[in-house]
């Protein structure tokens, strides 16, 4: 998957920046959602590039997350 510097770089901000978490090991919606919007980006530049579509496995995963997060904090 390529990515650009610029998402290269948020991509390190975002691991590297430590949110409040109620629970160890939980994540909260605004990393999740940033995330996501990285991958809609990078898939959709895939889809112009590549012949062949890219997984949704990891986005996948990222929604179950994100509404596990989102039903657990009571959104």
């Amino acid at each position: 998957m390529y990515m650009s510097t610029s998402e290269r770089l948020r991509s390190r901000l975002w691991a590297e920046t430590e949110t409040f978490r109620e629970e160890p090991g939980v994540r909260d919606v605004e990393t999740i959602d940033g995330e996501l919007r990285l991958l809609s980006r990078a898939w959709r530049v895939a889809r112009v590039l590549s012949e062949q579509m890219p997984s949704t496995e990891l986005i996948d995963q990222l929604l179950d997350e994100r509404s596990n997060t989102a039903t657990t904090a009571g959104c």
